[in-house]
């Protein structure tokens, strides 16, 4: 593996387009590329839903710089929504699950998005109660349950061409939005380009992570974060690897399943927070045996004495 990737950054560059296409080129095509629910999705298979959703929502209008709110769980259509907007030069915006009806109002308005990507029972819940008051929200498709007055997620895919032709964009365009937590007041849009991630991931993943082509990676924190998207989105698409996608929220009453996903997949690369980190140490003490070789960074620093306990299991944590 060549070190940060030995890739330049030409002028005429779309994310994307590296993020899926290069892998197929390299022979990656049918290595599995996420872990969800039981199904093995190859990046391949990735590759070409991102294409069609990308060749989908272009035949509802939406194009170059048009924004797309992803009000979505962790889920492989986060995946074909963010890849696909992308490959036709328009800007995902994804945004937390866990927000008010009034937030996402907001954020419509905010991003001036065209179209919304939700599954079935955010967008009933929060996103249809506010949707006549939106300026400028267009269309919205639900993955998941047909909603009434929402196109579906499925239907569309399994309808749209998998042959794609990418939107000619720069690499100093904007790729996507994440917004802040608005922990100071309201959040704000923080923008991203389509060079960005090639300049600023690789020595975190390959110096930090030391990231290997044989690695399988698990975050409990949900991918409208940045931690979040940058473990599971964009280590896994810059190197090839797979990543295990949860969608529920880490609490005391989901820890288990977080032990059984470590147990049922075995990942290389663990990352989580503080507060799941002493979880899980309280589960292995009453006796639940997690086995994951390694971890991100954050593990043995934040509680030295959950990584003892994890060795004494066997199974050894490193820091990068």
């Amino acid at each position: 593996m060549d070190r940060f990737l030995g890739y330049r950054v030409e002028e005429n560059f779309n994310q994307a387009v590296f993020l899926t296409e290069r892998h197929i080129r390299e022979g990656r095509g049918e290595k599995v590329a996420i872990y969800y629910q039981g199904e093995g999705i190859t990046f391949r298979e990735l590759a070409e839903r991102a294409d069609r959703f990308g060749d989908l929502v272009r035949t509802l209008g939406v194009g170059p710089e048009d924004r797309v709110l992803l009000v979505l769980w962790d889920c492989p259509e986060y995946f074909y929504s963010f890849l696909g907007a992308m490959k036709i030069g328009a800007i995902p915006v994804p945004v937390n699950t866990m927000g008010r009806p009034e937030d996402y109002l907001f954020f419509l308005n905010d991003s001036r998005a065209k179209l919304v990507v939700a599954n079935d029972a955010l967008y009933e819940e929060k996103i249809s109660p506010i949707r006549e008051r939106s300026k400028y929200l267009m269309y919205v498709i639900v993955v998941g349950r047909e909603a009434p007055g929402a196109l579906n997620f499925s239907a569309l895919l399994e309808k749209a061409s998998s042959r794609l032709v990418p939107e000619e964009t720069s690499r100093d365009d904007v790729a996507y939005w994440m917004y802040t937590s608005g922990t100071t007041g309201l959040p704000k849009a923080v923008v991203h380009l389509h060079h960005d991630l090639l300049y600023a991931w690789p020595p975190v993943s390959e110096t930090v992570y030391e990231i290997r082509e044989d690695d399988v990676i698990f975050c409990t924190s949900k991918m409208f974060f940045a931690y979040g998207k940058n473990a599971s989105f964009d280590t896994s698409l810059l190197y090839g690897v797979p990543v295990v996608l949860w969608p529920k929220w880490p609490a005391p009453d989901t820890i288990s399943e977080v032990i059984e996903m470590v147990r049922r997949y075995r990942p290389t690369l663990f990352f989580s927070v503080p507060s799941l980190y002493s979880a899980l140490l309280r589960e292995i003490e009453r006796g639940q045996k997690p086995t994951s070789p390694r971890s991100g960074p954050s593990l043995p620093l934040v509680n030295p004495c959950l990584n003892l306990s994890w060795r004494g299991y066997g199974g050894p944590l490193e820091s990068g």
